[in-house]
């Protein structure tokens, strides 16, 4: 109907301007009297000829006056018209219940993507797009230092759809959580040969000892002024804030867990490192070594720091019962360094993350699934040193600072909760550094991080990409995102009996009704190779998935990975020199 009422638009304003103009010529010359009501008049003066000149020109004079008068009044109708009446004619006409479709390619590069024949080595990697017959087929591309969320069931292919291809061709620093380690098996040689970085694999649990070493104590310099500042926060790092009954116990052990550390690190020739730490609280006599320490170095007159030996007095302060309880409460938390593969793959550091934004490197993070939970007070501790060692100075004020660092967390929700990293993706970006977190449903993150920054991780990412999921309230999530269509749906109405035959008593009634751009379950049968992508201020977007020994650019680059060093150790026997504490 709208297409009618657009024909019949130029014979209403050519209808109102013949009126108008007639009406202003018969007013001029005088005739509008005799003539009546105006019509069309001005076209029939237009070709009629005059009885002399003079009357002649005061009838053209009058023609242009009413010519001018009927077009400033059509100019001011259709500006009514255009303005004010859009539903009428079709203008800007809102769907009933809304309208939906998939991101075109020219909206997403509005929204800042790039679509590439081939992947680009400064951008994250979402999907592809598809093609008639596989042609025209373009990587979608996320430019700069936005972090990304994938969310994907296990077994669903996230390492080969996205976090391999990504540690394949992102160009600056990267850091990758490798659960299984199948990360650095496939991509380490391509990061090393072609792209001229430094590697690194942290595996302190690695069957055969091959792993590179990482102190989280190592960076402490004595001669800094700010080492007890970063002590601090090491210890804040291990005994997080918490509340409740915990937090006496909490507050003590790391309130003697840091003056311990101190300690250490301004004793020569002692090795400042977790595993020396953890030895005060499991030897019985660390008493009596504490206090001899002390004496000895009063007695040199090279006494230490007042502010070691109050925070030592502050953690012998209690009665006996507190202290033990609080030597327990390190122990039981620190218990990882009981393991002496864990106590020498920390013992030194063969790399510094410091360097990160200063020099192309890659740090893997290897981790079997049955070692996670074991691991997770080491894995948290590394994660939240790594974000903090490079978001200490902004670019700018650091011409060294060279390069973004990407930081891949796969199943990032099995690292105990990392509330300063889930709080600070807002400002991140502005240190070039971005995070792209792996998790298998957006209760997860929920759950894990409830109260703990959940607002600010999931709000402050660039990109959400969500692989077929069996989660519900996921589903439904995604399918109310992607928004709803207004359809046209036919009821039909017809006798029960011989309805041939009675035509006139059959209707039909078109309604508009709501229809979802995806329903929950069309997101749950996404194909096998298919994902969802959505991104703030643009339609959602229907990608094809990466499958890197299918993709051209990809399957021909894994390599045999760079040789690593193997960690030994070996487990000392009692030497007598500990006092066991005597039996009550």
């Amino acid at each position: 109907m709208i297409w009618m009422r657009w024909a019949a638009l130029p014979a209403l304003l050519l209808g109102v301007w013949t009126l108008v103009a007639s009406w202003v010529t018969l007013w001029g010359i005088g005739t509008l009297d005799a003539a009546g009501w105006p019509t069309w008049q001005w076209w029939g003066y237009l070709v009629a000829t005059m009885p002399n000149a003079d009357i002649q020109a005061a009838v053209n004079g009058w023609l242009m006056i009413g010519a001018g008068v009927g077009s400033f009044a059509v100019v001011m109708l259709s500006y009514r018209i255009l303005r004010d009446a859009k539903g009428l004619f079709g203008l800007d006409e809102r769907p009933l219940h809304g309208a939906s479709k998939f991101a075109s390619r020219k909206e997403g590069e509005k929204a800042g993507l790039i679509y590439s024949k081939t992947p680009l080595p400064d951008c994250l990697i979402l999907g592809k797009t598809s093609g008639p017959f596989g042609w025209a087929v373009r990587y979608l591309c996320l430019p700069g230092v936005e972090h990304v969320m994938l969310f994907a069931k296990t077994g669903s292919g996230k390492g080969i759809s996205y976090v391999i291809p990504n540690a394949f061709n992102y160009g600056d620093s990267l850091v990758v959580l490798d659960v299984k380690g199948e990360n650095y098996r496939a991509t380490a040689a391509h990061r090393k040969r072609r792209l001229g970085q430094e590697i690194y694999l942290f595996s302190p649990l690695a069957e055969d000892g091959r792993t590179h070493c990482w102190n989280p104590l190592g960076d402490i310099d004595v001669s800094d002024p700010s080492y007890i500042s970063k002590l601090q926060r090491r210890a804040f790092n291990i005994f997080p804030e918490v509340q409740g009954r915990e937090k006496f116990w909490q507050d003590g052990a790391r309130t003697g867990f840091l003056g311990i550390s101190v300690l250490i690190a301004e004793t020569p020739g002692m090795d400042l490192n977790p595993s020396t730490v953890f030895r005060f609280f499991t030897r019985g006599d660390s008493l009596a070594v504490l206090t001899r320490m002390i004496e000895e170095r009063r007695a040199a007159g090279n006494p230490y720091s007042q502010t070691c030996i109050d925070l030592i007095s502050d953690y012998l302060s209690g009665t006996d019962e507190v202290v033990k309880g609080m030597r327990k409460h390190v122990t039981t938390t620190m218990g990882l360094w009981f393991n002496p593969k864990i106590a020498a793959a920390t013992a030194k550091s063969d790399f510094d993350l410091r360097q990160l934004r200063r020099k192309k490197m890659t740090v893997y993070v290897a981790v079997m699934p049955s070692d996670i939970e074991q691991l997770g007070t080491l894995l948290r501790l590394f994660f939240l040193q790594l974000f903090e060692a490079n978001t200490d100075v902004m670019p700018e004020m650091d011409k060294t600072i060279r390069y973004r660092c990407h930081v891949l967390l796969d199943e990032f929700t099995s690292v105990p909760v990392m509330r300063a990293i889930a709080k600070a993706t807002g400002f991140a970006r502005g240190f070039w550094m971005h995070f792209s977190f792996v998790v298998q449903s957006k209760n997860q993150v929920r759950e894990e991080y409830k109260g703990q920054g959940e607002a600010s991780l999931l709000e402050n990412v660039g990109a959400e990409i969500i692989f077929g999921t069996d989660d519900p309230t996921l589903c439904k999530e995604a399918s109310e995102r992607a928004g709803f269509d207004t359809v046209e749906t036919v009821s039909r109405s017809t006798p029960r009996f011989l309805s041939i035959m009675r035509a006139k008593e059959q209707t039909e009634t078109a309604a508009p009704i709501k229809r979802a751009l995806l329903l929950p379950q069309e997101v749950a049968r996404l194909r096998t190779d298919q994902e969802l992508m959505f991104r703030a201020a643009v339609p959602p977007f229907l990608l094809n998935r990466l499958r890197w020994f299918e993709d051209g650019h990809f399957m021909r680059l894994q390599g045999r990975p760079p040789e690593l060093p193997v960690v030994t150790y070996r487990i000392d026997r009692d030497d007598g020199t500990v006092q066991l504490p005597a039996g009550g």
